[in-house]
């Protein structure tokens, strides 16, 4: 197994210092990746003073809600606390999600339930999240980035009566070697369908990016202690494992 040792960041980089990190791999990232986001003095500054920028990046159809925030993590810490929902969820709000058969160590197949309140239908969708290991090797490893698509609901073990299926959800979590740390970016894109305009659902988007990147934020600085023993194993976009027990503490 790979070990990957996090950074030990002392203090939270400049401005300036983000942005030149942000902007190394840009002509890859443009290339090979799923985010798109231009950012201004002022965000850079909301950064580097520990915020969260938030932004609604417009698409044909739907428009994706895109945020960002610097985590003194490392991207290896910060890549598991995405994919460790099953024990602590990043999202906060009334979803529940379960593993399909199809899940291997570079693939993760689920389905989500999204409960609604009366006089709503609940949603439902199922996701194929997968590594993006074309950015990774074309940045050299400073770039981590896992994306998701929807996927069809046959793949749905049980779904749930009632329930109206959701037919686009996609988006990404980007993880740039930062300063010590890592540029956490989270994107994700959904028409809900219905009733529920798509511009209810970015702006409801946009405002939920906040709070599941600080989420994100406080899993990360912890996950050495947690990411120990006999937890699942969690492979990286390198497609290899990151082996328990090898995240340095962040101080």
């Amino acid at each position: 197994m790979i070990l990957l040792w996090s950074a030990m960041a002392m203090a939270a980089p400049s401005a300036s210092a983000l942005k030149t990190a942000f902007l190394r791999d840009a002509a890859a990232r443009q290339r090979l990746g799923h985010l798109r986001l231009q950012l201004g003095e002022a965000e850079w500054a909301t950064l580097a003073g520990a915020g969260v920028v938030r932004q609604v990046v417009h698409r044909d159809g739907a428009d994706m809600a895109v945020g960002a925030i610097w985590t003194a993590a490392s991207q290896a810490a910060a890549w598991i606390s995405t994919f460790d929902g099953w024990h602590r969820s990043l999202s906060g709000d009334a979803t529940n999600t379960t593993k399909l058969p199809g899940c291997n160590d570079m693939r993760r197949l689920v389905h989500t339930h999204l409960d609604l309140p009366w006089p709503m239908s609940d949603r439902q969708w199922v996701v194929d999240n997968r590594p993006n290991t074309a950015l990774w090797s074309a940045t050299e490893g400073r770039v981590w980035e896992r994306a998701w698509e929807v996927a069809p609901a046959t793949l749905a073990t049980a779904p749930v009566a009632g329930a109206l299926w959701v037919d686009t959800n996609q988006g990404a979590w980007q993880f740039i070697e930062a300063e010590g740390g890592t540029l956490v970016l989270f994107g994700v894109r959904s028409s809900m369908g219905g009733v529920i305009p798509d511009s209810l659902t970015v702006q409801w988007s946009r405002q939920t990016l906040g709070e599941a990147l600080r989420r994100l934020d406080d899993f990360a600085t912890t996950m050495a202690a947690h990411y120990v023993g006999a937890h699942e194993v969690i492979w990286g976009p390198m497609g290899a494992p990151i082996a328990p027990g090898s995240l340095g503490a962040v101080r």
